[in-house]
This record gives structure tokens, sequence and C-alpha cells, in this order.
């Protein structure tokens, strides 16, 4: 993520996102770390690792897994 994107995150905690392409995501934290990278040797990049709730349980906002 760029660093100007992750600073208007920072700015904006707690509120909704949008974005324009897909998060890939997975339910193993060790394989999400490997994706994130530590992000050195890329100055105006920020490695982000975003942690998303889901209950399974509400209709009203299906999810997949595919």
């Amino acid at each position: 993520m760029f660093r100007d994107e992750f600073d208007n995150l920072q700015q904006n905690i707690g509120d909704f996102i949008s974005i324009n392409s897909f998060f890939s995501a997975t339910t193993i934290s060790a394989l999400a770390l490997s994706f994130a990278d530590d992000g050195s040797g890329h100055p105006l990049v920020e490695s982000v690792l975003f942690e998303i709730e889901i209950d399974t349980t509400n209709m009203a906002k299906p999810f997949a897994n595919i």
C-alpha cells in the first residue's frame, strides 16, 4: 500500500473503507504475514496486514470462501 494511502487509513481508524481491488485473504496468520513481506527496499510503500472479523451468523452480510 502506498504511504499516502496508509496515512489516510490511520487518520480514519474505525471508519468504513472502500477499495477498488480484491483482498488476498487466508485463515492462516503465518501465511498472511509471509505475503505481507517486510517492505524493505520500498520507501514509498507500507506492508499492511488487515485482520477481518466476520460474523458467520449474520445472513444480511454474506461472504464466501472462494
